[in-house]
């Protein structure tokens, strides 16, 4: 069974819509969009429905094509009096909304499939049909009959329209542009056992350093353990003032494999989870993981390296759904 969510704010747009009074039976159905169940994350394909968040922003959008990491993604609101001659407006029927919406083929945009937060069904094969048809005759350019609400020509509603467009355009170029810092790393960057040799520094005197076991010591040298904050900040000052930050770097680089893992949605939730968690950044979530299982990925074969390896790793982590 999936869990709950606000979803309302995603498809009102409440702050270009305030000065519209929406009908009741809109306004009801809206109510009711926060208690849609999320469905477990699925693999993703055209036709889905989902819901987009990075940093403060969610945005609901239809999935027009799926590939190498990437989603055509084209917003999806209530706001059908906003629509344009590209935009189709898809019954509740045809949706898994409660409530007819405006998919706005024309403001299709591709976004990082890990931004993909929570999915809640799928548009019927006739209303993703349209859309299709919509988005194509957008990107080539060819007329299409005006739609209803796209046609007006009062000075109000165009400028209305206008902001309603400038808005969701800045929201998802900056979808477009997320980076979740994974790749945020150099091959030619110094690792810490090389750090530590240049200083003279041995696994008792790293001990003595961040005051922690020698077993512990001796896990962090190898890059099977990582640094935390505050013992990167112990061991500045002894390796000739490299940056703290750095120094976490240097310990475990961030495997290919878990990166590549880290490109969908459902994995990319677990390490949303756990730098949330322990507020800290998803690059160092990662690479945390990185840290903890690097000593279960020596052998012939390069286990770090394979995809399917990292998926099992972060299906065991256990953090759940997101």
């Amino acid at each position: 069974m999936g869990d709950e969510d606000d979803f309302g704010a995603d498809i009102g747009a409440a702050s270009l819509t305030e000065n519209i009074q929406l009908p009741g039976a809109v306004a009801d159905a809206l109510q009711s969009v926060g208690r849609l169940p999320r469905q477990a994350v699925p693999e993703v394909r055209a036709g889905q429905l989902w819901r987009v968040v990075w940093e403060e922003i969610a945005v609901l959008g239809a999935i027009l094509e799926s590939n190498d990491g990437y989603a055509d993604f084209a917003p999806v609101t209530v706001d059908t009096h906003y629509a344009d001659p590209y935009t189709v407006i898809v019954a509740a029927a045809d949706s898994p909304m409660p409530v007819d919406v405006a998919v706005f083929s024309s403001m299709t945009t591709p976004i990082p499939e890990f931004t993909l937060h929570a999915c809640l069904g799928e548009f019927t094969d006739n209303a993703v049909a349209e859309i299709e048809t919509m988005w194509r005759a957008c990107r080539s350019g060819r007329a299409v009959e005006i739609r209803s609400g796209a046609s007006s020509a009062d000075a109000d509603a165009l400028e209305a329209r206008r902001g309603f467009r400038r808005s969701m355009t800045a929201q998802l170029g900056e979808i477009a542009a997320a980076d979740a810092g994974l790749d945020d790393q150099t091959e030619e960057s110094e690792r810490l056992p090389e750090i530590l040799k240049r200083a003279g520094i041995g696994p008792s005197k790293l001990a003595e350093i961040l005051t922690v076991p020698l077993p512990n010591a001796m896990s962090i040298a190898r890059g099977d353990l990582p640094l935390d904050d505050e013992q990167a900040e112990k061991l500045s000052p002894m390796v000739g003032g490299s940056d703290p930050e750095f120094l976490i770097r240097s310990v475990q680089p961030i495997p290919e494999g878990l990166k590549m893992a880290l490109r969908t949605p459902a994995q990319f939730a677990r390490i949303r989870k756990i730098a949330t968690k322990n507020n800290i950044t998803y690059e160092r979530a990662a690479r945390d993981i990185a840290c903890s299982h690097a000593a279960r990925t020596t052998g012939a074969i390069k286990k770090e390296e394979s995809v399917d390896y990292w998926n099992g790793i972060l299906d065991n982590i256990g953090i759940g759904e997101p």
